[in-house]
């Protein structure tokens, strides 16, 4: 498989396919919003690089869930290894990048620029790692934050340490996280959010610490961090190996066949998803079985409101907690309600196939 599936990828997360450092270095007027980056790579992709945000219940009250921020996992190598390493990432993130790159211009990268690409990525892991290991060794107790006591302590440390604040920051950051999600009302007033207090001070270290760096730097990081992910799936695949291992055995074919095979597999399956459903599910469902459960769900739901209402060991934060999560519940059976009126399967293919034709373009 060549390059259209990272593109893809590259193109949902708003990435370019040929980062800004690699011909311009850290120059250039584009703006790039680092923040939105990063939620749309944990939205689509289930990456966590800078800062590490979960939805988790509130460990003093199991009842509600609670906003989460904390460390991220970081690769971090042994420094009796890091000589070693660091000459195979060298070779791989030139290799790679070139290869790439070659993809979509003719233009030949400068060796000199290859070099600065391989020390901002190592510098960056460098720091993540430094700083993980720094504030994590120990268990502390979740403590709650306002946002906005949060956010004064973070435009603090910016100051002292780099003369820059974002007062934006947290807002910017959390609204991307929500952003699109029904059902869902973020009230920076009155809302929590939850940090470990021995993993605050990385918090504060690393979002200074991006900020003090060029936007060209953070967006190349951002993009090795996806590319880095999805080589298993192109050709690259088994070069990248070789140079890990260059005296093992590789066996390509079942290798690639492997990385072929989950991409296809989620493609398939998410495109054909209605069309495997038209064909298999009752014309009656909706009006038959479906009401049936349709009816059944709303009799248990009413039942657990009244519970809920009635129960005389709950104290009334609790009561109002469970109410609020109950109404806020979505119920989703069986098919959609357009997918057998006459033409809306076929409306729904010409929209969506025209993004996949896009997409592989």
């Amino acid at each position: 498989m060549g390059f259209t599936y990272i593109f893809e990828y590259l193109r949902r997360l708003e990435l370019p396919t040929i980062p800004r450092l690699i011909f311009n270095g850290s120059n250039g007027n584009e703006k790039f919003d680092w923040t939105r980056t990063e939620v749309k790579l944990k939205r689509i992709m289930g990456l966590q690089t800078f800062i590490s945000f979960n939805i988790l219940p509130n460990p003093h009250n199991n009842s509600e869930n609670v906003m989460y921020m904390s460390v991220p996992r970081t690769q971090c190598r042994r420094r009796s290894l890091r000589k070693h390493h660091d000459d195979i990432s060298k070779k791989i993130i030139k290799y790679v990048v070139q290869e790439i790159i070659r993809n979509i211009t003719s233009e030949i990268i400068p060796e000199s620029m290859m070099a600065d690409a391989f020390f901002i990525i190592r510098n960056i892991t460098g720091f993540l790692c430094q700083t993980r290991n720094k504030s994590s060794p120990k268990e502390s107790d979740l403590l709650p934050y306002k946002f906005e006591d949060l956010q004064e302590e973070i435009d603090r440390h910016m100051s002292g340490k780099i003369n820059h604040t974002e007062p934006e920051f947290l807002h910017s950051y959390v609204g991307h996280i929500f952003d699109g999600i029904e059902d869902v009302d973020i009230d920076f007033q009155q809302d929590l959010l939850y940090i470990k207090d021995s993993t605050k001070s990385f918090i504060l270290d690393i979002i200074t610490y991006i900020y003090s760096l060029p936007e060209a730097y953070v967006e190349f990081y951002l993009w090795w961090d996806v590319v880095k992910r999805l080589i298993s799936y192109t050709y690259l695949n088994e070069f990248v190996r070789r140079i890990e291992n260059p005296h093992g055995r590789i066996r390509i074919n079942a290798l690639s066949g492997r990385a072929l095979e989950l991409p296809c597999s989620k493609e398939v399956t998410s495109f054909m998803q209605y069309a495997v459903t038209y064909g298999i599910a009752q014309r009656w469902f909706k009006t038959s079985t479906g009401q049936q459960v349709k009816i059944m769900v709303k009799q248990m739901r009413d039942e657990l409101r009244n519970n809920i209402e009635t129960a005389d060991w709950l104290d009334e934060k609790t009561r109002t907690a469970n109410l609020e999560k109950l109404k806020s519940m979505n119920s989703f059976i069986g098919i959609p309600d357009w997918l057998f009126v006459d033409g809306e399967l076929a409306k729904y293919y010409r929209k969506v196939g025209g993004e996949v034709c896009e997409s592989y373009s």
